[in-house]
């Protein structure tokens, strides 16, 4: 390269030597080459739905065999077989005589053949004993009503407090017991009896 003077009023300048870059000489760099990342989108993760159908099955009964049913003093004995889904079960069953036998209060057989006495009965009697002039007389009245009308072991028992008497007061009792409609409130009685001697009687009449 040649460096060329200039002159510039008067004045002399040395001009740089310019480059004449040959097109053959440049060499044209290459622009950066754009990167790649390889970027991973993750999406969201759905709830993978349940396309499994419920298939419902229908079970077997079950079958109940009554295979022993023996009746004893003691009680009843029962053994029965439960299959199901193909296994067998066992149940034993003892029904004891107390369960089976309802423990029903005893008959009021005398019930059964007479009037029932009213609450006016009880009054009408009630006077006609305490009419009577001692207490012979008062078991006398009270005879001859029972033989129409029959009356409650309260009602005999309210009636024998016009008793001063406990024997006659027992013997009220003797008359009574077969015209009690309520037997089985009998024995309720003794409750009006103080002697001993009176009060097993008593208890032997109940019987």
């Amino acid at each position: 390269m040649e460096s060329q003077a200039i002159i510039v009023a008067n004045q002399s300048l040395t001009v740089p030597d310019i480059v004449t870059a040959h097109p053959s000489n440049i060499t044209n760099t290459p622009k950066d080459t754009p990167q790649v990342i390889n970027t991973t989108v993750i999406a969201p993760v759905k709830e993978k739905e349940d396309t499994t159908t419920a298939i419902v099955q229908s079970q077997p009964a079950s079958v109940i065999v009554k295979m022993l049913d023996k009746q004893g003093k003691e009680g009843i004995d029962q053994v029965y077989t439960d299959q199901f889904s193909g296994k067998t079960d066992t149940i034993a069953i003892f029904i004891p005589a107390a369960f089976r036998e309802s423990k029903a209060a005893p008959a009021d057989t005398n019930a059964m053949h007479c009037t029932l006495a009213s609450e006016e009965d009880f009054r009408k009697l009630r006077a006609q004993m305490a009419a009577a002039t001692d207490e012979t007389g008062m078991i006398d009245a009270a005879t001859t009503t029972f033989k129409e009308k029959c009356f409650s072991a309260e009602q005999v028992k309210n009636l024998s407090v016009l008793f001063l008497e406990e024997q006659h007061r027992y013997d009220f009792f003797v008359a009574a017991k077969p015209f009690i409609y309520d037997a089985q409130n009998f024995l309720n009685l003794q409750s009006q009896l103080s002697s001993p001697e009176l009060i097993q009687q008593f208890k032997k009449l109940a019987q």
